[in-house]
């Protein structure tokens, strides 16, 4: 079985690198794993692994995490609100990042 990784480093944006960086801290300080899901993670890889540029009609970023529940699922929300950056909207599920 062989293992395909594609290095990253310096090819993604720093506005998404600053959004992943709090999200793992956070995840990461509570134990909880997460992946980039969704039309971002697509586009990530088309891009930056085959050189094939995407056209995106949306800014958002889909991640998956992996909670027991809704009571870890609010926990993580609050710490990334806590953390400075992400803001809280209507929808539980949703927040907003700086100014995006």
């Amino acid at each position: 079985m062989s293992s395909i990784s594609f290095n990253l480093s310096g090819k993604i944006s720093q506005f998404l690198v600053d959004v992943l960086r709090v999200v793992s801290q956070e995840a990461s300080s509570l134990g909880v794993l997460y992946i980039v899901v969704g039309a971002a993670a697509r586009d990530i890889v088309l891009e930056h692994c085959h050189a094939i540029r995407p056209v995106r009609g949306t800014r958002d970023l889909d991640i998956a995490v992996e909670v027991a529940g809704w009571d870890e699922f609010r926990t993580l929300s609050a710490a990334l609100v806590a953390a400075g950056r992400f803001s809280a909207t209507k929808e539980l599920h949703r927040f907003s990042y700086g100014s995006a």
